[in-house]
């Protein structure tokens, strides 16, 4: 028995409206807030201090997480609600064999390749814009030290858990689970790795660094047909920079200056990073390029045909 897919439904354009709504939500709750506090300072005893409202850093971090991630799981949500995608099969069944585990191990080249790409663009932006790189370095840290504030050690567990928990989970659904598929019923399936990882890569800091995450981490969803593997993936690779942003952090390991990021010596750090990890990643992707037979991660976990479009207006996004 055929099914109709899914993704033949699912618009990827209306998640930019919901983040839309999302922007209308805060700000609606930002004037709520304002009328309290002037109904507070109006009616309120006009020898006390008036109540503060500004959020520390801690409540800002939780705020736009929350915001951000809320977001996205309540568009994919409705995506399931209003089609007949089902959450099973974009999962998959992770069997955890040896060769499985194995593929986890190529976390290491691929964060050497993002590293090493970071290091280039830092050299780029010294050069051609030193004043947001300044702002960049300043504001780096994804930790805080137990001397910056009294709930430090709370801003740094949710942080750590966001990085290395929720980002992976959520992302890969979205990313891999949904924009991918989306995109391979719409063209083909190595044109929805391109576009899907550019989407990717241009939506966090470090496009280049991160595209190519992306498409190892969809070849690795193609090639194992479960999301675990992917969500695996990304959840190490985060792990790693949250130690090494930790450790840097408590061996007072000062920011470089300007000066230092503009030095041939980040240039050369980022060359030979990306000289050593790039040959592992093109014979990966090039022995696990997409084949003719190849089939999107849900249709081989539904175990189910699905229906073709009925016309072209069917796949247009």
């Amino acid at each position: 028995m055929s099914q109709e897919n899914p993704f033949l439904i699912i618009k990827i354009r209306s998640l930019i409206l919901w983040f839309l709504l999302g922007i209308l939500g805060l700000l609606l709750l930002s004037a709520i807030g304002g009328i309290f506090w002037g109904i507070a300072i109006l009616f309120g005893n006009p020898d006390s201090q008036p109540p503060e409202i500004a959020l520390n850093p801690l409540q800002q971090n939780i705020l736009l997480n929350v915001w951000l991630y809320g977001t996205i799981l309540g568009w994919c949500g409705f995506q399931v609600w209003r089609s007949p995608l089902q959450i099973k099969p974009v999962i998959g069944t992770f069997r955890g064999t040896r060769d499985q585990w194995r593929l986890l191990l190529l976390v290491i080249p691929t964060l050497l390749f993002s590293l090493g790409s970071g290091q280039l663009l830092f050299y780029g932006l010294a050069a051609f814009a030193p004043d947001r790189l300044e702002s960049i370095l300043q504001n780096s840290s994804l930790f805080l030290s137990a001397e910056d504030a009294s709930y430090s050690f709370a801003y740094n567990f949710f942080s750590a858990f966001v990085l290395i928990i929720v980002a992976p989970i959520v992302e890969e659904c979205l990313f891999r689970g949904i924009i991918f598929q989306r995109f391979a019923t719409r063209w083909k399936i190595g044109t929805a790795i391109i576009w899907s990882s550019i989407l990717f890569g241009l939506l966090h800091f470090n496009p280049i660094g991160l595209a190519v995450f992306s498409v190892i981490a969809t070849l690795l969803y193609l090639k194992t047909h479960t999301l675990i593997i992917p969500i695996l993936f990304h959840g190490i690779n985060n792990g790693i920079v949250a130690i090494v942003s930790w450790s840097t952090l408590n061996l007072a390991v000062t920011q470089p200056s300007l000066d230092e990021v503009q030095s041939m010596a980040t240039l050369g750090w980022g060359v030979g990073l990306m000289v050593i990890s790039a040959p592992v990643l093109i014979w990966f992707i090039k022995q696990n390029w997409v084949k003719p037979e190849d089939i999107l991660p849900y249709t081989h976990n539904l175990k189910t045909p699905v229906l073709p479009p009925r016309s072209p207006e069917d796949v247009q996004a």
